[in-house]
């Protein structure tokens, strides 16, 4: 997709700066407007092969954020949204993804306590999150929830059986940042499922302190 140089709302344009990045239901450009920095994630129709929508894209954010919000669980403010021109505007959280964090070391225990509390609240509500290191951002000592995405509960996409793997997959993330490779993260480039044996301890140790 070709980078806009800017995107009109009521409020004012919202001048494009650069790409954050390109997720499977759209890509997110880092903007401002009136001098505030947002975002502005504008949605594709590029295939997924691991993942189909059951509704129009901005129309499943809309409601994802505000159960998200009642949930507590910490997620960029909404700030406008057009569902007739598939885009939305969302608050800037200033800080490190996740998946930058990992390729310095493994996530330290607090972040890891904030992740698995977040897990809690969603299972409890029957709910999965998309729990890939690149939604979340750390600012400061907390940790946040950067998409909207929310599915029905499905332990195969859980945290504990999915996510996890990733969060503990050092080498893998540096490659997917150096040069964009999934190859160390998931088990065949179209699956969407992460590889697992290296890490089964650790995230047995992870389980057993934090679950």
């Amino acid at each position: 997709m070709q980078q806009p140089e800017h995107i009109s709302i009521p409020q004012g344009p919202v001048h494009i700066r650069s790409l954050l990045g390109r997720g499977k239901s759209a890509y997110s450009w880092l903007g401002s407007l009136g001098g505030r920095e947002v975002v502005c994630k504008v949605m594709h129709k590029e295939d997924c092969p691991y993942y189909s929508f059951e509704d129009e894209k901005t129309r499943l954010e809309e409601r994802d954020y505000h159960h998200l919000r009642d949930a507590g669980i910490p997620v960029p403010d909404l700030l406008y949204i057009d569902h007739e021109n598939h885009f939305l505007l969302k608050e800037y959280i200033p800080g490190i993804t996740a998946d930058r964090l990992i390729a310095e070391g493994l996530p330290p225990r607090p972040i890891l306590r904030q992740l698995f509390d977040m897990a809690s609240r969603c299972r409890q509500r029957g709910w999965n999150i998309d729990y890939f290191p690149t939604n979340f951002v750390i600012s400061g000592e907390r940790l946040y929830y950067v998409d909207y995405e929310v599915n029905p509960y499905d332990a195969r996409w859980s945290l504990e059986q999915w996510g996890l793997y990733y969060w503990a997959n050092i080498a893998g993330m540096r490659a997917m940042i150096a040069g964009g490779s999934m190859a160390l993260l998931n088990t065949s480039p179209d699956s969407g499922m992460p590889i697992r044996e290296p890490f089964e301890a650790l995230l047995r140790c992870w389980r057993e302190e934090y679950r």
